[in-house]
């Protein structure tokens, strides 16, 4: 079985790449199917057990699985544009064929979808208002504007493209090739900071965009060579202080009856803990030879993250799909602890099945490769060599996944 799926989803090539990044997508793919999970199926979940708390809270800090995505994909796409420094219409052209393969086939479900199953359908009536929504989302729109996605969780992808637009046009206005690699990393810690004052006044919305920076920051961390300073105690710390903070994010949107699929109120704490708690996370995962990069580096753990994008797509409609056969089954009503377990197995098998098979027919053979290069300046002795393997020349291109997302943004975002 191993073999069938080294095959099949393992990266080959020439080149070296980051290897826990693979795991990483992978653990944000996994937080968002709780979203999903939970808001689909907690009618099946009694009151006042076990399972109430657990996939309620998981339902809740589900949402962080998209911060991941965009902290990882600010490390990627930054690392793309500093050392490659592509023209501009190129980088924009790869990132939609990057794109566009699997979002088009799964688009194309939903329509077809929305005709056999019309209660279910967000098409708007009118020739007119129809043509101009199914052109706003094959754009991408939703997310950055108000329109309500076909996707449910395609929001995430305009602010993506919101990254990868302004991005170049900023290394370029303000000539940041020309600075050292401190004053670079000052920056991307200012401009976060600044941003959150302006969300506390209401002045500007979207605050998750700021986790880009983080990804940011960790690049020209690890690009100046400064890895000699992380410490083994800290790994520890830095482990502890990520679980602490995306429990509390669970349990307070547990409370508040955060169990949607749209994360409404976002906590003025929400994104500025997840900004200082993933970046040292994300850091050590991938550059610190230690028990986080073991992790992430797992084999099984690392495919996942190579389907995590057709992954990101699916998920929500084999769910949705699952959800319509246990309801056929099982009329919906609180069960057994042991029935939630084993639907919610029965639920991740089905959605990395769907996504597994997504990504053989339509990702693999027609999107550009999907994982990172290590920055130029680290050497092996930085890295242990679990985190070095051969990857193809193309393997700088970001993974979109983004992401890694579950929720329609709203405009609070």
């Amino acid at each position: 079985m191993k073999q069938f799926l080294g095959r099949h989803f393992e990266i080959a090539g020439t080149g070296e790449r980051v290897l826990p990044m693979e795991g990483l997508r992978a653990l944000a793919a996994l937080l968002v199917f709780f979203v999903h999970f939970y808001a689909l199926f907690h009618p099946y979940i009694a009151d006042g057990s076990w399972a109430l708390v657990v996939f309620g809270t998981a339902g809740a800090f589900g949402h962080t699985g998209v911060d991941l995505f965009f902290v990882l994909s600010g490390f990627l796409i930054y690392g793309i544009l500093f050392e490659k420094n592509p023209k501009y219409e190129n980088f924009i052209r790869r990132r939609a064929r990057r794109l566009y393969p699997v979002f088009l086939a799964v688009f194309g479900m939903y329509l077809v979808l929305s005709l056999v199953f019309p209660g279910e359908s967000r098409l708007p009536h009118g020739l007119s208002k129809l043509l101009a929504y199914i052109a706003a989302n094959l754009l991408m729109l939703p997310g950055m504007t108000s329109i309500t996605p076909m996707i449910t969780v395609a929001w995430s992808l305009s602010y993506e493209w919101f990254f990868y637009l302004a991005m170049p046009l900023l290394i370029a206005a303000l000539a940041l090739r020309r600075w050292s690699s401190g004053r670079r990393i000052a920056l991307f810690l200012l401009l976060p900071s600044l941003y959150f004052v302006l969300v506390s006044f209401g002045i500007v919305g979207r605050v998750r965009l700021v986790l880009f920076a983080a990804g940011i920051v960790i690049w020209e961390l690890v690009d100046r060579g400064g890895l000699h300073r992380l410490k083994a105690w800290a790994e520890y710390l830095v482990a502890a202080a990520f679980l602490i903070n995306i429990l509390a994010i669970g349990l307070a949107g547990w409370q508040r009856g955060d169990s949607g699929l749209v994360l409404l109120d976002i906590p003025w704490w929400y994104t500025p803990s997840l900004f200082v708690t993933l970046l040292p996370f994300c850091l050590y995962s991938m550059f610190y030879s230690g028990f986080l990069q073991r992790l992430f580096s797992h084999d099984y753990l690392r495919w996942m993250g190579n389907i995590s994008y057709s992954y990101y797509l699916i998920h929500g409609l084999a769910l949705h799909g699952m959800r319509l056969l246990v309801n056929r089954l099982f009329p919906p009503a609180p069960r057994s602890s042991i029935f939630d377990v084993l639907l919610l197995m029965a639920c991740l098998s089905f959605s990395i099945i769907c996504a597994a098979l997504l990504y053989l027919v339509v990702e693999k053979p027609l999107s550009w490769s999907a994982h990172a290069r290590r920055p130029r300046s680290v050497t092996v002795s930085d890295v242990s060599p679990a985190g070095l393997t051969p990857a193809p020349e193309a393997s700088a291109e970001a993974s979109a996944s983004l992401e890694a997302g579950q929720v329609r943004a709203a405009s609070s975002n």
